[in-house]
């Protein structure tokens, strides 16, 4: 039994860094990689890979602090970091996004009223994009940017703000201020007025998303309570008393009660997000 899940492990151990090094050749033949999108931090596909891979070779390493071990334990632990470092890549990379779009959003109240101050003062709509563009940084600046590229290049301003729109899916905020302008663009009338309503609107959805994370902030910090007080007892449990633990990485009784315990850490941290994610 021990043999057949030693060479399971191994076959799915050697797939899975073969699969990881034919990925990162074809990267450095293809080139630097692909823009990586609306996310802080990493500026390529490649540096998110990366990343991600040196989660995939530093997690599992936590097997070895397990002590003189099975290979085959040593394999299954090796397996469990592979998971851990999949699941808390895409954790990492999820809030990255989720910065992102804080950011973006907070930057577009500002460039809203930015455009209907300069609307007041007499500029064109694209001359006020081109204006907040030079003026507010990263990363509205370069949205806007790409909008007034477009429309230089022969774009229509409707069709560039729809381009402008599917850039940042997510953003209900650029939603209303790409649909506010291009209804107004056909049907006249006060602009400014619309971008002013526009920023006020935004700000409201800020405070209303604000005031939401302040109530659910306990049940968030409860969530990552439980999710590490396990690893963590055990971990001073390993400190204090190494032979005690040592069934639990040696035995598949103790490897079988490692694999509840994530999977039911999995499902509390899944059922406590899905209380406090409100959606505004």
């Amino acid at each position: 039994m021990d043999t057949l899940m030693l060479i399971l492990a191994g076959m799915v151990t050697v797939g899975f860094w073969t699969f990881l090094l034919v990925q990162f050749l074809v990267e450095r033949v293809i080139g630097k990689g692909e823009p990586a999108g609306n996310i802080l931090f990493f500026k390529t596909t490649r540096q998110i890979g990366l990343f991600r891979t040196a989660l995939y070779i530093l997690f599992p390493l936590w097997g070895i602090y397990a002590g003189r071990i099975s290979i085959v334990n040593q394999i299954i632990l090796a397996l469990f970091g592979f998971i851990a470092a999949h699941f808390l890549g895409l954790w990492i990379l999820k809030k990255l996004r989720e910065r992102w779009l804080e950011k973006f959003d907070d930057q577009l109240e500002e460039a809203s009223r930015l455009i209907a101050n300069s609307l007041r003062a007499g500029l064109g709509f694209m001359q006020a994009m081109e204006f907040v563009s030079q003026e507010m940084p990263s990363p509205l600046r370069d949205k806007f940017s790409d909008v007034i590229t477009n429309v230089r290049l022969g774009m229509p301003v409707k069709d560039a703000m729809v381009e402008l729109e599917k850039s940042v899916p997510e953003s209900e905020e650029l939603k209303n201020f790409t649909t506010a302008v291009v209804i107004q663009l056909q049907t006249g009338g006060s602009l400014a007025e619309v971008m002013d309503q526009v920023a006020k609107t935004i700000a409201t959805r800020r405070r209303l998303r604000r005031r939401i994370q302040s109530l659910t902030a306990e049940g968030r910090l409860s969530a990552m309570v439980i999710v590490a007080l396990p690893f963590f007892m055990a971990f001073m449990m390993n400190l204090m008393d190494k032979e005690y633990m040592r069934p639990m990485f040696e035995h598949w009784s103790g490897l079988l009660v490692w694999g509840v315990i994530i999977g039911l850490d999995a499902l509390a941290w899944w059922i406590i997000s899905k209380i406090v994610n409100i959606e505004v």
